[in-house]
């Protein structure tokens, strides 16, 4: 049993958190994914859940296939909106996603990451932002960083510039929220060029784990990644 479903468990009906889980259409749409296995099946369930924590109403957008000029392109990005004289849409989170059946997790984090370069390329200089994958139920975060060569230098565990929520070494003031998933990523190098080993528990199951994957979601609303380049 998972904390998350433990915890609900043992509380009293009056304090049971309530999340996405409670809304009965997308508890629907992610109960689902145990029996169809399609992305176009796994995009409904994350989309109402990211639509729950980034609202149009306040500020954000979620946008499909951000455009990079290339073919392998995120497929979401979430954007912060700021109104005023000139007004402007910032990425901070991309989303890639995968059918239950179809790529490992690692492959999925391999397309997001290569397709980064180019993404953040176009916004000019160095860039931070928060990744989310997705495959099937299976949910992990990341914070991505394109000054790989700092990350380098700095000895920091990434797989191409992309640092798990779970790996103990946080950069972030603000501390990211830390969980034990399941499954793992290796850590990959560009720079130095081998295998760093394996992050483990990274991965969070939407349905069980429900508590644990809002409160990263809501911290990734609230907060920044680590803005480079690092002292």
């Amino acid at each position: 049993m998972s904390a998350s479903s433990s915890l609900r468990s043992i509380l009293p009906v009056s304090v049971k958190p309530v999340t996405y889980m409670n809304v009965e259409l997308i508890k629907a749409a992610v109960d689902k994914l145990d029996s169809s296995h399609h992305e176009y099946d796994v995009g409904r369930a994350v989309l109402s859940i990211l639509r729950n924590y980034f609202p149009q109403n306040q500020g954000w957008t979620i946008v499909p296939e951000f455009l990079v000029p290339e073919k392998k392109r995120p497929d979401y990005c979430i954007e912060k909106f700021a109104g005023g004289v000139s007004p402007s849409f910032t990425p901070k989170v991309f989303v890639e996603m995968k059918s239950g059946t179809g790529a490992t997790t690692e492959k999925a984090l391999d397309q997001i990451t290569s397709s980064m370069v180019q993404a953040i390329d176009r916004l000019g200089g160095e860039f931070t932002c928060f990744l989310i994958i997705v495959k099937g139920k299976q949910i992990g975060f990341f914070e991505y960083h394109n000054d790989r060569s700092n990350l380098s230098e700095d000895e920091v565990q990434q797989h191409f510039g992309a640092i798990s929520f779970n790996n103990p070494q946080q950069l972030t003031p603000n501390r990211r929220p830390f969980y034990r998933g399941t499954g793992s990523v290796s850590h990959q190098d560009d720079h130095i060029g081998d295998d760093m080993g394996d992050q483990h528990e990274v991965f969070l199951d939407l349905a069980t784990e429900d508590l644990t994957v809002v409160k990263v979601l809501e911290w990734m609303r609230d907060n920044q990644p680590l803005a480079t380049p690092r002292g």
